[in-house]
């Protein structure tokens, strides 16, 4: 819609007012897409059904020629899913009253049916919570009985511009070509997680360089090249190319990693992109407004669900989130959207065209990355409109995603706290605290059945983290993250799922406050703040 004048993007929705895509959604099975016919409309009555691709404006409907056209009786309940080779899965569809020119329905993707599924692997999904990520010595993290991880995924090194690659997928017939040294890697690392029954998440990311680059697709117009904080920018769907690379890395990756081969490996889903509302450091558009943001988004959400779809029924989609809930990190509206107005902008925005099976990445750092006394963050209240969620009022965001208009068929979306760590401040007593806040941050986390995972960052120190020092180990002298010393927060997490874990956090509750371990357990939300 950014692209539309305001007169015209008016227009369009006042015609687009009709019917939502809760009330007339095509479904997609293998060879067919089925659509619906509104109900109420004369036999004669004259009809256009309208198909536009992801990257392809609004506006378009008014200019591109029908997919189909004719009287209301003779409306097709199908048709044919592949035209040439492309795959409609990915089309938005919308169905116009040819005699008034008007809109019957809202712009609206098809809802794939699980048939159209390629794989029915198992997806292996551990009782207990317990993860790390960024390892460094996969042999060290496995003595820890870790088991989930989450791994960093830069699409840009995964393809092989130059087309000289034998390790190919195909999209809409054009095929792309994946550089074969990066792939074995992940094949590697993934399949010796899965044979250890680790539950692995890719964190799809897209680092881009300082300077314009005429031969990278991958880029968003939009992204600010030259003051990009981490250099990390939006996946680019504004145009064909850079669609069909994104689409053709996430089939890649989901078919891959679920096609059940022992030398590859599974993933159970894919995180796309990185905290989002601080979208200017690690998803970066360029300054853009909330809507905006929140739209460029939900695109590249969106298709991700319908890729993924297409490899395995359960395999999910995740939204990631920082600790800042109803706070601004800073003050430019444009380069920064608290939480709680993200999610419920997305939401909208995808319900609008039709739902589906989003889930939620969440990292709720303390309130102060500095202060691992997450117990203590005054900012995280007991209301849906706390300043912070971290992992002292965890049961603001499950009691926000329990709202009726949250629900996917009924049930709440699935979360995973797939980064947040505890700084460890110096000497041994700062040792004690960082694994006093790791033994409450486990007790918190087992007390929510919608959390599947608390994923630690990280496993070693790193030594260019502002001074943070997250790690189950300290970095090795004259290293930069290989793994050194041991602390106290080690034994903690290696026995956080054990038989006898009261035991191994008894040392924390001094430190905590508390006498028992029951006095954390879920408290009630307020449904709005406090007056």
């Amino acid at each position: 819609m950014k692209f539309l004048p305001v007169l015209l993007f008016c227009l369009l929705s006042a015609l687009c007012s009709f019917l939502p895509a809760a009330e007339w959604r095509p479904v997609a099975f293998p060879e067919q897409i089925q659509f619906p016919l509104p109900k109420d409309i004369p036999a004669n009555h004259p009809l256009k059904l309208i198909e536009l691709l992801p990257f392809e404006a609004d506006s378009q409907y008014l200019t591109k020629p029908a997919a189909w056209e004719g009287i209301a009786d003779a409306f097709p309940r199908s048709l044919p899913r592949f035209v040439k080779k492309r795959d409609r899965l990915y089309s938005r569809w919308i169905l116009i009253d040819q005699a008034t020119g008007k809109s019957l329905t809202s712009f609206t993707y098809a809802q794939p049916d699980s048939e159209i599924a390629a794989h029915r692997t198992a997806i292996n999904w551990p009782a207990s919570p317990k993860g790390v990520q960024c390892v460094v010595d996969v042999d060290d993290v496995l003595k820890l009985g870790v088991k989930y991880v989450a791994q960093n995924v830069d699409i840009r090194p995964l393809f092989d511009l130059n087309k000289k690659s034998n390790l190919t997928w195909a999209v809409d017939g054009e095929k792309f070509h994946f550089n074969s040294g990066a792939i074995q890697g992940l094949d590697h690392y993934v399949s010796r997680m899965t044979d250890a029954g680790v539950n692995v998440t890719f964190i799809l990311l897209n680092y881009v360089p300082t300077r314009p680059d005429p031969s990278n697709p991958l880029i968003h117009p939009q992204t600010n090249l030259t003051d990009a904080p981490n250099h990390l920018g939006a996946f680019n769907l504004t145009d064909e190319a850079g669609y069909r690379h994104y689409r053709a890395v996430v089939e890649f990756l989901a078919d891959r990693y679920t096609a059940g081969k022992p030398e590859q490996g599974t993933i159970s889903g894919i995180i796309i992109g990185n905290e989002l509302q601080a979208h200017w450091w690690w998803y970066n558009l360029g300054q853009m407004p909330a809507d905006e943001v929140i739209s460029e988004y939900a695109r590249a959400l969106r298709v991700a669900q319908l890729a993924v779809s297409k490899a395995h029924p359960e395999l999910r989609t995740y939204v990631s989130l920082d600790q800042h809930w109803t706070h601004y990190m800073i003050e430019d509206k444009t380069k920064f959207i608290p939480g709680k107005q993200f999610l419920e902008g997305l939401n909208q925005q995808i319900k609008t065209e039709g739902n589906f099976p989003w889930h939620v990445a969440q990292h709720p750092y303390p309130q102060n990355l500095f202060n691992p006394r997450t117990w203590s963050d005054d900012q995280a209240t007991y209301d849906l409109d706390t300043k912070k969620i971290t992992f002292r009022n965890l049961e603001v965001l499950t009691t926000f995603l329990h709202q009726p208009e949250f629900l996917y068929q009924g049930k709440p979306r699935r979360i995973i706290l797939s980064e947040q760590g505890f700084h460890c401040e110096e000497g041994e007593a700062g040792e004690r605290v960082q694994a006093a806040a790791y033994a409450y941050a486990f007790y918190r986390t087992r007390q929510f059945e919608e959390i599947d995972a608390f994923i630690l960052h990280r496993h070693v120190d790193h030594a260019h983290e502002g001074g943070l020092r997250l790690g189950l180990r300290a970095f090795a002298p004259g290293t930069f993250t290989s793994p050194g010393e041991k602390r106290m927060i080690y034994d903690v997490f290696q026995q956080a799922d054990s038989d006898d874990w009261e035991q191994h956090f008894e040392f924390a509750k001094p430190i905590i406050g508390i006498q028992s371990w029951s006095e954390l357990d879920p408290k009630p939300v307020e449904m709005s703040s406090p007056n």
